[in-house]
């Protein structure tokens, strides 16, 4: 009896298992500018390209037309990253994702930002 019960338990314990939403943010690069050093929400962000037929994984740059996408904690935060040498910028949009939702920011010349934590907006990614 106490075997049964061992693998009932086992049993549920993996089915629960695959029953776990995930929550991912996908950025897409559509500017004309390389984003480097991507952070949203304390997660650091990994690109995915590839070359003669061979996967590679690049972190903390993004390339004009790159996309990259991180399964993620649910919360909210701005997306934080570097354009050539200037640092401390971030999105004007913050991005807030539930539990199981799927996200996609999209960069744009057209992006509103904001430079060096002093809540200065610059209209797009000059």
């Amino acid at each position: 009896m106490k075997k049964i019960i061992v693998v009932v338990i086992i049993v549920l314990l993996f089915f629960s298992g695959c029953n776990i939403e995930k929550t991912t943010l996908i950025i897409s690069n559509n500017s004309s500018k390389t984003l480097t050093d991507i952070v949203w929400n304390g997660k650091k962000y990994q690109v995915e390209y590839k070359f003669l037929n061979t996967n590679y994984i690049s972190t903390g740059e993004l390339n004009p037309g790159d996309t990259c996408t991180l399964e993620v904690d649910p919360g909210g935060g701005y997306i934080f990253f570097r354009i050539s040498n200037f640092k401390d910028i971030r999105t004007q949009e913050m991005i807030i994702l539930n539990k199981g939702e799927t996200q996609i920011f999209y960069f744009l010349d057209s992006t509103d930002i904001v430079y060096d934590n002093k809540n200065t907006t610059i209209s797009g990614l000059k």
